[in-house]
């Protein structure tokens, strides 16, 4: 596992905010070198991980943002996803792979639903300097309010506008459903509201009711999905 440190790039943050923590997940240790670099010149705190055995012990460290390669060999992308979910619910993920549009969107709808926020999707070969901008953009966005919801291609901000979520007739429900331990039956299902920005796509749930609530509407959000 490769560690690069602010005190390694002599201190530089370039991004304004206190040091944050970054992991790579590439299984070719030389990609995931390349971005870690790439993403420590912003003055973050980037690891790498590239063998199933790295991966594994990195995934139950701490870390504030994720960079994965959706192609692992031996494992897979939705495979880290969903551990990563179990052990930080709500982390934000960018999401790299050698294949189309479509699969990375595709992954980013099941992050999301696993309870991730996806804040980049990149294809590779990835243009180092919009991951660069995406990351450096996304630490700038978590603040002491807590990180804002962001664009999944282009790390742009977006806003929730409580008015227009309540209003707009883009709320829309999932089902998680929930299991029998012993028999593995399908007992029940949990509803989970989703909201879709009009230009953005799917804005995670714990942001969509964050921003609800910040407005003092939580029950009108109860009322219109009930």
């Amino acid at each position: 596992m490769t560690v690069i440190t602010p005190a390694f790039l002599g201190g530089r943050d370039l991004v304004g905010t206190a040091v944050r923590s970054v992991l790579v997940i590439d299984d070719e240790p030389a990609v995931a070198e390349l971005l870690a670099d790439v993403i420590g010149s912003t003055g973050l705190g980037v690891s790498s991980a590239s063998t199933p055995g790295e991966i594994s012990r990195a995934l139950v460290e701490h870390h504030d943002l994720l960079v994965l390669d959706l192609a692992l060999g031996a494992l897979d992308g939705v495979t880290v996803m969903r551990a990563l979910a179990e052990h930080s619910p709500g982390m934000a993920v960018v999401l790299v792979s050698g294949f189309d549009a479509a699969v990375l969107d595709t992954a980013a709808r099941i992050a999301e639903l696993q309870g991730l926020r996806v804040v980049g999707s990149f294809e590779k070969p990835v243009a180092v300097q919009e991951l660069r901008n995406a990351v450096a953009e996304w630490a700038a966005s978590v603040d002491d309010d807590g990180p804002h919801p962001v664009d999944a291609h282009t790390g742009a901000t977006i806003d929730v506008d409580a008015d227009e979520v309540l209003n707009d007739g883009r709320l829309w429900l999932t089902y998680q459903p929930k299991c029998d331990a012993v028999s593995g039956r399908v007992t029940g299902a949990e509803a989970l509201v989703r909201w879709s920005h009009p230009v953005s796509g799917p804005v995670p749930a714990n942001e969509l009711v964050a921003a609800v609530e910040r407005a003092g509407r939580t029950g009108e959000l109860l009322a219109a999905v009930v």
